[in-house]
C-alpha cells in the first residue's frame, strides 16, 4: 500500500519544521510535506496525491477557513479531510464544513499532533511515550 500523505499548511518556518520532523520520526507510513501559503495549498492538492490537509488558521495570503470552504467547494478535494490548527477560537462554521475533520489547538505536544493524524488516515498510531503525559 503506498504512504498516506499529509501536507501541512503552515507560514511559520520552524513550526513546519517541527511537523515534518514528528511525522517522519513518529508515523513512517505517512509521508509528509509543508507550504507556507493557502495558495501554495490549492496549486499542490490539485496535483493530487494528498490524503490530508492539516492547516493553520492564519496565513499570509488566505486563512485557514477560506481555504477549507475553497477545498470543499472543488469537486476533486471536496472529500479531503481538513484538520484546522490554531492557538485561538475556531468560529462553529468553520467546524461545521463538511471537510472540516477536527480542530487541533495550540499548543500541542508531538503524540498529540501524530495521533490526530495517524486517526484521520486510518494508520497504526506510535505506543504512548513512556512519561504516561497523555496528549503532551
Amino acid at each position: 500500500m503506498p504512504a498516506r500523505r499529509v501536507l501541512f499548511v503552515e507560514d511559520d518556518e520552524a513550526i513546519r519544521d517541527f511537523y515534518l520532523m514528528f511525522v517522519a520520526r513518529l508515523l513512517p507510513g505517512v509521508a509528509a510535506e509543508a507550504v507556507g501559503r493557502g495558495r501554495e495549498a490549492l496549486e499542490r492538492v490539485a496535483r493530487g496525491g494528498v490524503d490530508l490537509v492539516v492547516c493553520d488558521l492564519r496565513l499570509p495570503d488566505m486563512d485557514g477557513g477560506a481555504l477549507a470552504r475553497a477545498l470543499a467547494d472543488h469537486p476533486g478535494s471536496r472529500a479531503l479531510p481538513v484538520l484546522l490548527v490554531s492557538g485561538g477560537h475556531v468560529p462553529g462554521e468553520l467546524l461545521a464544513l463538511p471537510n472540516v475533520a477536527g480542530f487541533l489547538g495550540k499548543p500541542f505536544g508531538p503524540e498529540r499532533l501524530v495521533h490526530r493524524i495517524a486517526s484521520l488516515l486510518h494508520v497504526a498510531a506510535p505506543a504512548p511515550a513512556a512519561s504516561g503525559r497523555p496528549g503532551a
